[in-house]
């Protein structure tokens, strides 16, 4: 099949979203979208279908990861070219140093001599001060015969050196940091107080990356083409078609800063204009509001009736989980293709590490092993349009549409034919993160400079009240109107009856045509509202997100990790302690209840507090024309991608339910024997394919 992204079921968006970080942002701030958040990145890989940035791009690179230095490191003769640093978190490595050289081409195996073993009866803080002081020594030599720190810096003799003490000597390490100001900075690898240990993790989650211009300025030779100000001279047009169209290319997009072979080695940084499509430009959208983009999570079928005798409801498990026919997974942070794996999720919930995540049934055999994929912020949108539409969160309702509609061609119609149209553009076999289309990824639920606005809207004028007038009208019109206003005559009852029928633009040209609607009361704003943005639940919802869409499974696994620590290490006190002073036990066993009993508390805090409640207003302190006005402004602008998501998956849910009231009224729901729902999607599917036959058929013969 090869690969196939497994979408959210109810927004239609992929989980693999990638992020391209600014130059002056931490490496927490990227990620690949088909590696998961943890250390990775969008690499410097190139071609016309992932986007070629152009060299007035201000496009980047950083290097992240280098050859095995066991295996040798090969030099840039154009440029400087070694990394400033790498660090791989996932495998648990030390932070490794490696240093910068800038001229020749020489390719460098580092091996290790006899000569250069410290000696046995030598600490190894004598041998990291006495290879010190050797260094300072050549240093002053150097410079005592006119000789540069940048030719310096290429001088082989010193490499053997300075690979051991960046790369293997932790000792010397240290005491290089102590004296490095004196130094190059060529060779500064590793900020002053870290501990490459591991005890300093600030070193390993916010490494100063250098960044490097992602083109050369010219060409390498001197019989270049290309001027000191990128100007294109061609010389004679010799060569065959494809040399001369490689130079045009070259003058069109610049000469990258790093060989080709080393793409997967390099970072790519985001400029303002850059096109690369495998991340979203961290210029246009934050990384604080993707929070939450590679998250997914699935509801799953609970066991058929004769194994439900084995199947528990845990503390944790929502009303629907205990009442209903499905339960909800853990989270997982990588979606893998469908054809490869399912997503392993954290924690494990009733049994399940990794949930069959599908938008379609392929095979019947399989129908009641299908789970279905959603982001957790979109079945919080979904619980909220399913409040105000019918009274409830419908989550049956919810997987019988899934199990009835999980054919192909059900669901891709409706991506192609109901969801917005930057879905249908980005959806393709892997998602392309086209400029413009940043909200499709934005959270829905934690829009960062929502909460701002709503407090501009909050009155704390003594004497404010919503039935006042909107507007300040302070002059009299210069011109009188000639006719008489025939809606004057009509009681105010009536005219907030003929307004509340009526959308905005319309409100706006009654204002011009009649005086009689030029003043309109705050509080007609909260109903306007309510009318025009439901999504904007801060109006009229208080239930609390569930903890599921306020975290991932990155920081739940974490969080766990922490607590289990800190019980361990209470118990491992206790232990020694009893075992060395016997006569202690009964105090040290009531001790460590009560450490326990509180970090089970600060836990179960932890935990309550991520499920955040979103803010309220409340109607009688609050100016409603002002927030109309702020939320309407700031989205027209861009500025609220997490509100325009919002209402985007909305109007999916909006469909969504519209569909469930039809196949209720029908009798579909509830959905009682799924494989036969599945044969039956299937007997479609090919009489549809006999049908489309014949049609082409009787076009030939015609």
């Amino acid at each position: 099949m090869g690969y196939s992204e497994v979408l959210c079921h109810i927004c239609g968006v992929s989980f693999n979203i990638g992020r391209i970080r600014r130059s002056d942002e931490p490496r927490s701030a990227a990620w690949a979208g088909s590696g998961g958040r943890d250390d990775s990145f969008v690499d410097g890989g190139r071609n016309s279908h992932i986007g070629e940035c152009h060299r007035d791009s201000g496009c980047m690179f950083t290097i992240r990861e280098v050859v095995d230095a066991s295996i040798g490191y090969t030099l840039d003769k154009r440029g400087k070219r070694a990394a400033s640093e790498s660090v791989d978190l996932r495998w648990g490595e030390d932070p490794i140093g490696i240093p910068s050289w800038s001229d020749d081409d020489t390719e460098y195996v580092y091996e290790s001599s006899d000569g250069e073993e410290p000696l046995e009866y030598m600490s190894d803080e004598e041998m990291a001060d006495q290879e010190l002081g050797t260094l300072h020594d050549a240093k002053r030599e150097l410079h005592g015969s006119g000789v540069s720190d940048n030719e310096h810096e290429s001088n082989a003799d010193y490499r053997p050196f300075w690979h051991r003490v960046l790369v293997e000597d932790r000792v010397a390490r240290s005491v290089l940091q102590r004296s490095c100001e004196s130094f190059p900075a060529w060779h500064r690898v590793l900020p002053p107080g870290s501990d490459p240990s591991g005890a300093n993790t600030e070193t390993t989650s916010k490494p100063r990356d250098e960044m490097f211009p992602l083109f050369y300025p010219t060409e390498d030779d001197g019989a270049s083409e290309h001027g000191s100000d990128g100007s294109y001279t061609p010389r004679q047009e010799v060569g065959t078609h494809q040399e001369r169209h490689d130079r045009l290319r070259h003058h069109i997009l610049g000469k990258l800063g790093y060989h080709a072979d080393d793409e997967h080695y390099v970072e790519h940084i985001a400029g303002t204009r850059c096109v690369n499509n495998r991340g979203y430009n961290g210029h246009n959208i934050s990384a604080e509001e993707l929070r939450g983009c590679l998250t997914s999570q699935c509801l799953i079928r609970k066991p058929p009736l004769g194994a439900m005798l084995r199947y528990r409801s845990d503390a944790d498990d929502e009303a629907f989980e205990r009442n209903g026919s499905f339960f909800l997974s853990g989270l997982s942070d990588h979606m893998p293709s469908r054809d490869y794996d399912s997503p392993s999720v954290y924690p494990h919930r009733h049994g399940c590490d990794r949930p069959h995540a599908e938008n379609n049934f392929w095979e019947e055999e399989k129908a009641e092993e299908y789970a279905m994929p959603f982001h957790p912020a979109c079945l919080e949108v979904y619980k909220r349009a399913s409040r105000l539409e019918v009274g409830e969160s419908d989550i049956e309702g919810l997987t019988d549409w899934w199990t009835v509609e999980a054919d192909y061609d059900s669901f891709h119609a409706l991506q192609r034919e109901v969801r917005d149209p930057n879905v249908r553009e980005c959806a393709r076999q892997e998602w392309k993160h086209y400029g413009g289309t940043e909200y499709l990824a934005a959270n829905p639920l934690f829009v960062p400079t929502l909460p701002a606005l709503l407090e501009q809207a909050l009155s704390s004028d003594p004497s404010f009240d919503a039935r006042s007038g909107a507007f300040n009208i302070s002059e009299q019109p210069a011109v009188e109107p000639i006719s008489e206003d025939a809606f004057a005559v009509l009681p105010h009852e009536l005219r907030m009856l003929i307004l509340a029928e009526l959308p905005s633009k319309d409100v706006a040209n009654l204002r011009l045509a009649s005086r009689t609607f030029r003043q309109l009361p705050i509080d007609f704003f909260h109903d306007l509202l309510l009318r025009e943005m439901p999504w904007l639940w801060e109006l009229w919802c208080d239930v609390p997100y569930s903890p599921w869409a306020c975290t991932t499974a990155a920081e739940l696994e974490r969080s766990d990790k922490r607590y289990a620590s800190a019980s361990q290490a209470v118990r491992d006190y206790v232990r020694i302690v009893k075992e060395e002073m016997p006569e202690l036990t009964s105090q040290m066993d009531e001790a460590a209840t009560a450490c326990q009993e509180n970090i089970d508390l600060e836990a179960h805090h932890s935990h309550a507090s991520a499920a955040s409640r979103p803010a309220t207003l409340p109607r009688d302190r609050t100016n409603w024309f002002i927030l109309y006005t702020l939320i309407t402004r700031h989205m027209q602008r861009g500025e609220l991608k997490g509100l325009q998501n919002r209402r985007r998956i909305w109007d999916d849910c909006e469909e969504i339910l519209r569909r469930i009231g039809k196949y209720r009224a029908q009798g579909v729901f509830p959905v009682q024997d799924v494989r036969a729902v599945v044969r039956e999607a299937q007997e479609r599917r090919r009489d549809e394919a006999r049908r489309d036959a014949a049609n082409k058929a009787a076009a030939l013969r015609a």
